[in-house]
């Protein structure tokens, strides 16, 4: 039995706020997970997403993109958690993931009918680096019996 890490809570970051347009984070995935909470603003079932970076200068930051506003009806994902997705897409990613990196940058503003502007976001997003193959330990396992091929 186990027990990863990720089960103990995630690393301890301050929330990264995207205050101004130009404002940008960017780094390593350190740790990736979703969750339905209660909206602050609607007070309806949200779900959401808590990615923690490492950035460059070391010190961790959080992002919590809103996938879906509403789990119970119609809903949508904010425009963060769309930049996000589609940075990944373009790189043939079905998931973001630990150990990938990523860049997210406020943009810009964009009006609204609510009496305030939404922030808009671009970002890029780059897989993890693909396990090196391991020839030593392949051969190694050849030599004593083991077949890849039997079935």
């Amino acid at each position: 039995m186990s027990l990863h890490v990720d089960e103990c809570g995630p690393p301890s970051a301050e929330t990264f706020k995207f205050e101004n347009v130009g404002d940008m984070v960017k780094g390593k995935i350190l740790y990736v997970d979703k969750f339905v909470r209660t909206s602050e603003f609607t007070d309806l079932e949200e779900r959401v997403a808590h990615i923690v970076l490492e950035t460059d200068n070391g010190e961790p930051r959080s992002i919590w993109p809103i996938l879906n506003t509403n789990v119970h009806g119609k809903g949508w994902a904010s425009r963060l958690a769309k930049a996000i997705g589609a940075a990944a897409r373009t790189k043939g990613s079905e998931v973001v993931e630990v150990g990938a990196m990523l860049a997210v940058k406020h943009d810009k503003l964009i009006p609204t009918d609510r009496g305030h502007d939404a922030k808009g976001f671009v970002a890029q997003y780059e897989p993890p680096p693909a396990p090196a193959d391991d020839d030593t330990a392949a051969a190694a396992d050849e030599d004593d019996g083991v077949a890849d091929d039997l079935f």
